[in-house]
């Protein structure tokens, strides 16, 4: 009989999931594995993310270095945005408890703009990614570049309110993890049946997003011929590199122009009044 993981981190993308996984599975009774996000109850439907994992097989695979005693558990930040993710939860794993990260939406879509430019996957600045992007998602466009269509939480939340139960579901907010991530990490793990650990670490941000200086160089390191050059040279050698090339190309991320997140965040106004209501939680700092 397939086991499938006890609770989920279902998003959203760039909310600190990655922080709140890598602190969670520090905990003693919990497992979470480390290949990366399986997005297998996307994969299933969807087809995409089309790096989800798509047999039953191989995701319950994933879980098999668990101890019997832990709660298996997986982060997956499409699953929230995903319209069919919770459906299919509630088809192979009912009791699945879910944790959602929320961030303010135009915050949020601009960190994700910047994690693209990082990485080299956008080449349109943040306005004009913003004006093309009904267009993308009509053309069929990857998720990734649903950058306001992302941040609409109420109508995610909901589908997943439907299919397992409000009961099932911990909203928790990026700004008390970056504010006190101890409590936060609390207050997921009371919702999984679990005491706090006190060896787990809480200080170290992870997957942090930061901008190229020279975006030249930065295609140059993404390229195939440097990648094939670069796994000649032993692990340490590579980590060294990588270490260089961040001190030297990679700036932190400039605030976004104050003018243009007042007219985003004007523009989603009313669903963050939404989920306000939805959730019975004061939002206001997040439109004003």
């Amino acid at each position: 009989m397939a086991v499938f993981p006890d609770f989920l981190i279902v998003g959203a993308p760039k909310c600190a999931t990655t922080s709140l996984a890598h602190y969670l599975g520090e905990h003693e009774k919990i497992f979470i594995p480390t290949e990366g996000e399986p997005h297998f109850y996307t994969y299933v439907a969807e087809e995409r993310p089309h790096w989800g994992v798509g047999s039953v097989e191989d995701y319950v695979r994933l879980f098999e270095d668990a101890d019997s005693e832990q709660l298996y558990g997986e982060k997956s930040t499409w699953y929230l945005y995903s319209s069919t993710a919770a459906e299919q939860i509630q088809k192979y794993a009912p009791d699945t408890k879910c944790i959602a990260l929320l961030r303010q939406p135009v915050d949020r879509a601009y960190s994700h703009w910047s994690f693209r430019i990082q990485n080299d996957w956008e080449t349109l600045g943040f306005r004009e990614a913003i004006a093309a992007e009904q267009e993308r998602i009509e053309n069929g466009a990857f998720w990734g570049t649903h950058y306001m269509h992302a941040g609409r939480y109420h109508e995610q939340l909901l589908r997943f309110y439907d299919r397992l139960g409000p009961e099932q579901v911990l909203v928790l907010w990026f700004e008390d993890l970056a504010r006190d991530s101890a409590a936060v990490v609390r207050e997921a793990l009371s919702f999984l049946g679990l005491a706090p650990n006190d060896s787990s670490g809480t200080d170290e941000a992870h997957n942090t997003t930061t901008l190229p200086r020279s975006q030249m160089l930065n295609r140059l390191r993404r390229s195939p011929l440097i990648r094939r050059v670069a796994h000649a040279f032993p692990d340490t050698i590579r980590v060294l590199c990588r270490k260089v090339y961040q001190r030297l190309n990679m700036a932190e991320r400039p605030s976004l122009d104050p003018n243009v997140r007042a007219e985003l965040t004007a523009r989603l106004a009313p669903d963050i009044k939404r989920l306000q209501r939805l959730l019975d939680e004061d939002l206001s700092h997040w439109i004003e």
